[in-house]
């Protein structure tokens, strides 16, 4: 058996081979035949940890480790690729069917959502929810939110909404249009507020709540449906809605979901529908208070303090109904929610 050696100096080695050795078999002693790579003096492959790393054999990958998906790492060793922007969570790939979408879960984790049934919309249900599909709704009266110029709107997860100080005879239930709150309510109910609240999410001084609401009761004086505003501190609230009666728009107050401390604006709408959109628009000072008969043009009707009435500033939205007035039992008040849209801007 021959060696030949190619050392640092003389003759000099291919860029970065130092005292690498080739070995010609003895039966081809004297003849010139292809070299054979010997790799049992090559040096491994060390791993970048801190101070940069040396070039040579890369390790082997165990058993398992192509179907896991993992990659050599710079540190020299075979694990998987860590989830994007350096947060952590795994980027592993979940999706198992066409159609399927990824969404960030606990921890920053990709979870699979499944494909929805055709037609259903992607609907998100706030930072601490997992996403959803759901089926918009058709309006509920034969014309669909897509073809008449209004606004897509979407029926509301009720399972998203807390009820807050829900008497006996309240009753929240999903419907093909959305959500309906209602109370069978006795004379004793006198200005209560029923509500389904979301927490707003921290940390944010600009957010908008939009619904499209439809009030429907017998005509009794005082009862009122509307978007609902929380402060949790205070323990006070804001309707932004409309009363049965006259019809007027109003907002009003409460120190306490059961008791009524008067109406902020109250003031008749010419031609103003059962069904139409109200908003709350905060802009950072000011709580906008807005409605709209398409869900697309929106007019401001009255605007106040963020921290005025409600000290603290609002913590929770949601919807609500005061049944107020309701002299016999079979006097309901009914709020239909086609959509409750929560938004930071």
């Amino acid at each position: 058996m021959a060696w030949i050696q190619l050392n640092a100096t003389n003759p000099a080695p291919p860029s970065g081979d130092v005292n690498v050795h080739f070995q010609i078999d003895a039966s081809h002693a004297g003849t010139e035949v292809d070299p054979v790579p010997v790799s049992a003096n090559v040096r491994p492959f060390t791993g970048d940890s801190g101070s940069g790393g040396t070039a040579g054999i890369v390790p082997a990958p165990a058993a398992g480790d192509a179907a896991a998906g993992k990659v050599l790492k710079a540190n020299g060793t075979w694990g998987t690729p860590s989830g994007g922007g350096g947060g952590g969570g795994s980027m592993t790939n979940p999706m198992s069917a066409p159609g399927d979408l990824i969404y960030g879960g606990s921890g920053g984790d990709a979870v699979r959502l499944a494909a929805g049934s055709a037609g259903q919309v992607l609907q998100t249900n706030g930072s601490s929810a997992a996403p959803t599909w759901v089926t918009p709704s058709s309006g509920g009266g034969g014309g669909s939110g897509w073809g008449n110029g209004e606004a897509v709107f979407i029926a509301p997860v009720l399972s998203a909404l807390t009820q807050d100080n829900f008497g006996t005879p309240t009753v929240a239930e999903t419907t093909p249009n959305g959500i309906r709150l209602r109370e069978m309510a006795p004379s004793s109910n006198t200005n209560v507020l029923r509500s389904l609240l979301l927490a707003i999410p921290t940390a944010t001084s600009l957010w908008r709540v939009t619904a499209r609401l439809r009030r429907q009761s017998i005509i009794v004086p005082y009862l009122a449906v509307g978007l609902v505003l929380k402060d949790s501190v205070s323990g006070r609230y804001l309707l932004w809605g409309a009363e049965s009666f006259t019809g007027p728009f109003c907002i009003m107050q409460w120190s306490d979901a059961n008791s009524f401390s008067g109406t902020a604006w109250n003031v008749p709408i010419e031609g103003a529908p059962r069904d139409g959109w109200f908003r709350i628009f905060m802009d950072g000072t000011y709580l906008n208070y807005q409605y709209s008969t398409d869900g697309q043009f929106f007019v401001t009707v009255y605007r106040q303090a963020a921290t005025g009435y409600l000290t603290s500033g609002a913590d929770f939205w949601g919807l609500g109904i005061d049944p107020n007035n309701a002299s016999v039992d079979y006097y309901e008040a009914v709020l239909d929610c086609f959509s409750l849209l929560a938004e930071n801007l």
